[in-house]
């Protein structure tokens, strides 16, 4: 996976170096947000699923969901510790326990 393809995407999600939300999504649901993260991340990594060096994908993974808890906390004028205490949940895994955002 080039280095360049990862910073090109982290870049959607960041404004100044830092993760930050995307205003444009705030009239949303929060299902929706959630589930629209989700799918542009999964996409990226499908699409390089073949790369050798997938793991650089974690970097974007990270940004994605400071940038998703960003955007839900303006959304509900809350802050992003709050939001993650509600909405990081911990499943059992065939690969063992994994922290998700979970959307009820």
């Amino acid at each position: 996976m080039p280095e360049k393809a990862v910073t090109e995407r982290c870049r959607r999600y960041m404004r100044n170096g830092e993760p930050t939300q995307l205003s444009e999504r705030i009239n949303d649901t929060d299902f929706s947000i959630i589930t629209q993260y989700q799918l542009e991340y999964r996409e990226f990594v499908q699409y390089n699923t073949l790369a050798t060096n997938i793991g650089q994908a974690h970097r974007l993974n990270w940004i994605m969901q400071v940038s998703l808890l960003k955007t839900l906390a303006n959304k509900h004028k809350s802050t992003t510790t709050k939001l993650a205490k509600q909405y990081v949940k911990t499943i059992i895994t065939a690969n063992g326990p994994k922290r998700v955002l979970q959307a009820k």
